[in-house]
């Protein structure tokens, strides 16, 4: 099976290096929606993501221009019940979404609005909400979003501000638009928009964040990529990690995939869980015990290792090759100068084969991509 691919969302630019990393080690590419003609400042570290190649010969950090054709028909049909609803009931949408009539503290102060590039959605759907009073261009620098604090822009022309609902909603029939046309999951490094990335369908998200009593959205499972990027960033310090490093390993996708089998039976409860501070306890409990099992597999491994090759063992580097290749008793015992295979020394290739036989298993624990990935730099918390 082809694994799918990270859409990050809702921003242009990723904030956090070892989140990016993180979410690199669930899926083999990160997809961004950035504005066109959209000019980024970005640290070297972040433009490394975007210019080393992962599998397909395609970058670990691409950009998505959510202006092409393909991506607008669902900001279309967005728009099209928007404008039919509006019409209907205007004053619900003047009442719910007009700053002065939707602010706590009505007047000049814009920071709670969400600011949206003008770039970055449908042109009409633009017009359409500057005309109803449902948009804003900026009157001064300093405009916040729905989960940052008051920010400065560049050029206050190039973007509109929205209440953040109506932003989530926008934003969110986007994303699923770009995530269905390149078959990706929806990821965030933000607390609090979960609601917003738990369902790919345009209709629901505008059921869910325009109509008048608003409708649950259906989790469409991402529990394992979750705990995983949970499991990374508080198990390990992932400062060391390079890009170069990170495309290495997401050519491992057998290894990746047994690992997500492998923690299926412990995070089967993951989505019924409903609270963040529930499913926090139980990210906790889930990723410990993930380390955990791979940490006893790894001293299993080790140990017998040292016990299949040590010289002070009859079963030496000559025997363990033999053995994993799949010889006979007889062609060992002629490897080893045995003339006459007694009982005792069948008893004893016997064990030897079964020594190497476990030997092989523990290699191919479904664990061993976190075994690869210390390998790579990543280390271990002294608390994991």
């Amino acid at each position: 099976m082809i694994p799918k691919d990270g859409l990050y969302y809702p921003y242009i630019n990723v904030r956090n290096v070892n989140w990016l990393k993180a979410t690199l080690l669930c899926f083999p590419h990160v997809l961004r929606m950035v504005p066109q003609g959209y000019i980024r400042n970005e640290p070297s570290e972040m433009r490394e993501f975007a210019e080393i190649l992962g599998t397909s010969n395609r970058p670990l950090l691409q950009a998505v221009n959510v202006r092409e054709p393909q991506y607008e028909a669902v900001q279309h049909q967005f728009l099209n019940r928007l404008r039919s609803d509006f019409e209907q009931d205007p004053d619900f949408f003047i009442r719910e979404f007009s700053p002065d009539l939707a602010s706590e503290s009505p007047g000049d102060n814009q920071d709670w609005l969400v600011p949206i590039h003008e770039g970055k959605f449908y042109y009409m759907l633009k017009n359409f909400l500057l005309e109803k009073g449902l948009a804003w261009i900026p009157s001064n620098v300093s405009q916040g979003s729905w989960t940052h604090p008051a920010r400065t822009f560049r050029n206050n022309a190039e973007w509109v501000l929205v209440h953040p609902r109506l932003g989530q909603a926008i934003m969110s029939t986007i994303a699923a638009g770009v995530a269905l046309e390149n078959r990706c999951d929806v990821v965030t490094e933000v607390e609090g928009v979960h609601s917003a990335l738990s369902s790919r369908q345009p209709s629901a998200i505008y059921d869910h964040f325009i109509k008048p009593n608003p409708q649950g959205l259906v989790n469409d499972g991402q529990a394992e990529t979750i705990v995983l990027q949970f499991v990374y960033l508080t198990k390990f310090n992932l400062d060391a990690l390079t890009a170069q490093s990170i495309a290495e390993l997401s050519k491992d996708r057998e290894g990746l995939y047994q690992l997500k089998e492998a923690m299926k039976p412990i995070i089967k409860d993951y989505p019924t869980l409903a609270g963040a501070g529930q499913r926090l306890e139980f990210l906790r409990e889930a990723s410990e015990l993930i380390v955990s099992d791979w940490k006893k597999r790894r001293a299993n491994f080790s140990t017998l290792a040292k016990s299949v090759y040590s010289p002070d063992t009859i079963l030496n580097q000559d025997v363990g090759n033999y053995t994993a290749a799949g010889f006979s008793g007889g062609a060992m015992s002629g490897s080893l100068g045995l003339t006459a295979l007694s009982a005792g020394a069948g008893l004893v290739v016997g064990v030897l084969m079964q020594t190497v036989q476990k030997y092989r298993a523990l290699a191919n624990s479904p664990y061993r991509f976190l075994s690869k990935l210390e390998e790579k730099g990543a280390t271990l918390y002294a608390s994991a």
